[in-house]
């Protein structure tokens, strides 16, 4: 559900600049250096399809760290490296309000790549396992290690600048999609950490098509290089990326129109450096692993609303208010697994049609460009009976997908795993998928006081605590039936929270002349039901006494009313005025 649009990571391309010099790669064995650089992007899409336009709101924040050590190198030019990324490098996004790590397969991992005309030729982990092959790392990875080890002549000028001069650079390359054309101005020279720098100034543009989509933007920032290697030891580009084009799936059409804004920041420190020890790189860190994880592999998960599943323990999870985010290990940008558990509202049977209904709208709205292609599927599940919902298409940047949904019922709640991801990858998935799903089973929440070590939870909000009233109407349609529901709710500080409800109701019946024929009116006993509440990341969960389980996104108006909302798409349920 991303479109990642690539940029250009100035990392090992430039060169040293002075009054009427040639400008060359002075890269010879031995030279090393540190790098942190990061990139920010905010894109607004919006995505139609079938008459329906969706607006993707994405943030993302990804930061590579490491140190780079130069072993082998042809005419100043490296052909052989030491690459080690540190454990921090790793990217977010943020969609919907929903923010979600995307590890980096190589964080943490020491590889030596090598380098050919412009293109690596092979990447080989610690253990000398080659990695360069075919599904063994994925696309962001083997994009993220070629920026950094190709050292591109293109981006040299032809002949001797000084101060005042400029060139252009047009870096065209096989493997980007995107081409990149940048103008540079020398502005000036200088020291930085005993060492000659020049100081230059650079704009161009980026333009490509990537799966069908058009792309155009301009970037624009200051350089600083160092003089003796070449190297730029800082950057700031930035600039915003325009995206328009149409993707055709199955027959249908999903216009794509929007703009990413992107800064890009690169730092380096040229000296020793130091490479640690690491692990290799195994097929349990890697995007794709055709191998099952055996039983000692795998470690429970437990929600803080009391749901548990199994899963491998290189797979890293991140707890959310209605469910869980699951991480494999070397886990690519385009691959998503989320296990979510929501109130059952009365379904039983998770083959029913009404389930495939809603999930066919949900995923609609979410993923326009998917289509249910097989299901439901009768699945093993811990709580009894499970199904499979089984959709293929596109994802919102025009590439192939899959989405395979796991669905069980249990004590009223009902338990989904769904996962998205590339069609080869999503398939050597499957065993361990079904492994998880068949896991999932409900329990009860831990007491959210007792987890704060005090009385309010812990990532509650206190704003929350109180008591709120509000009312729904309903009614009104040929059957003159109105019905007015007030609305109480209490959430303490212990965790506990209590609803209750009086609906007052009025109906009535006329003739054709409008003449009255019957009326009545009454109003209906109170009810109170009492369970837990707890919040994090403007998420309101309530598992009630019953098993029933509750999810909204809240917010507050200037004068403390509370406004609760669906958690997915955002559409407003109820205000709620503040009593006390």
């Amino acid at each position: 559900m991303r479109i990642l649009i690539p940029v250009l990571l100035l990392m090992t391309t430039a060169a040293p600049l002075s009054a009427a010099e040639r400008i060359e790669y002075r890269m010879s064995p031995g030279f090393a250096y540190s790098f942190d650089n990061t990139t920010d992007a905010a894109s607004v899409l919006d995505v139609t399809a079938d008459g329906q336009r969706t607006t993707l709101e994405q943030k993302l924040k990804q930061r590579v760290k490491g140190a780079v050590e130069v072993l082998e190198s042809s005419d100043g030019v490296p052909t052989r490296l030491k690459i080690y990324f540190d454990p921090v490098s790793g990217s977010t996004t943020t969609t919907f309000g929903n923010t979600e790590e995307l590890p980096f397969a190589l964080a943490g991992k020491t590889v030596d790549v090598a380098v050919r005309d412009e293109q690596v030729v092979s990447i080989r982990g610690a253990d000398g396992r080659e990695l360069s092959r075919a599904g063994a790392l994925d696309e962001d990875s083997l994009s993220i290690v070629s920026e950094i080890a190709v050292a591109e002549r293109a981006m040299l000028p032809d002949d001797p600048v000084a101060i005042g001069d400029g060139w252009t650079a047009t870096l065209e390359r096989e493997d980007r999609p995107l081409t990149p054309q940048l103008n540079f101005d020398v502005a000036g020279f200088g020291d930085r950490a005993g060492r000659r720098i020049v100081k230059a100034d650079a704009d161009g543009t980026l333009t490509g098509t990537q799966h069908g989509l058009d792309m155009h933007g301009e970037l624009s920032g200051p350089l600083i290089f160092d003089v003796q290697s070449g190297m730029p030891v800082s950057s700031r580009l930035s600039g915003s990326i325009a995206v328009n084009g149409t993707v055709e799936q199955n027959g249908t059409a999903m216009a794509v129109a929007g703009s990413q804004f992107v800064t890009i920041t690169t730092n380096v420190e040229i000296g020793s450096v130091s490479m640690p020890e690491t692990a290799p790189v195994t097929a349990g860190t890697v995007a794709v692993n055709t191998g099952q994880a055996t039983p000692s592999d795998w470690t429970e998960f437990r929600h803080s609303l009391g749901a548990t599943l199994e899963h491998p323990s290189a797979w890293r999870t991140e707890e959310f208010p209605e469910g869980v985010r699951i991480h494999p290990a070397g886990a690519g940008s385009s691959e998503t697994i989320v296990v979510t558990g929501i109130a059952a509202n009365g379904a039983t049977d998770p083959a029913a049609p009404d389930v495939g209904a809603y999930l066919d709208a949900t995923l609609q709205q979410m993923m326009p460009g998917l289509r249910r292609v097989e299901g439901p599927v009768p699945v093993d599940a811990a709580g009894g009976r499970g199904a499979l919902y089984s959709y293929a298409g596109t994802g919102f940047d025009g590439s192939e997908v899959l989405c395979n949904v796991y669905v069980t019922i249990e004590n009223g709640v009902a338990f989904s795993l769904s996962a998205v991801a590339p069609p080869a990858t999503l398939r050597s998935r499957t065993g361990t998928l079904e492994k998880i799903f068949a896991s999932i089973r409900s329990g009860s929440p831990a007491s959210p006081a007792a987890a704060a070590g005090g009385s309010t939870p812990t990532g509650d909000d206190p704003r929350l605590i109180g008591m709120f009233r509000g009312e729904s109407l309903a009614g009104g349609d040929y059957g003159g039936a109105y019905v007015n529901t007030q609305l109480v709710y209490v959430l303490n500080a212990d965790g506990t929270v209590y609803s209750g409800a009086q609906s007052h109701f009025s109906s009535s019946s006329r003739d054709y002349n409008g003449n009255l024929r019957w009326s009545a009116s009454g109003v209906t006993d109170g009810s109170v039901q009492s369970g837990r509440w707890s919040a994090r990341g403007g998420m309101l969960t309530v598992v009630w006494d019953n098993g029933q389980r509750a999810v909204f996104a809240y917010g507050f108006e200037p004068d403390g009313s509370l406004v609760i909302r669906h958690p997915t798409t955002r559409k407003l349920i109820n205000f709620f005025s503040r009593v006390r």
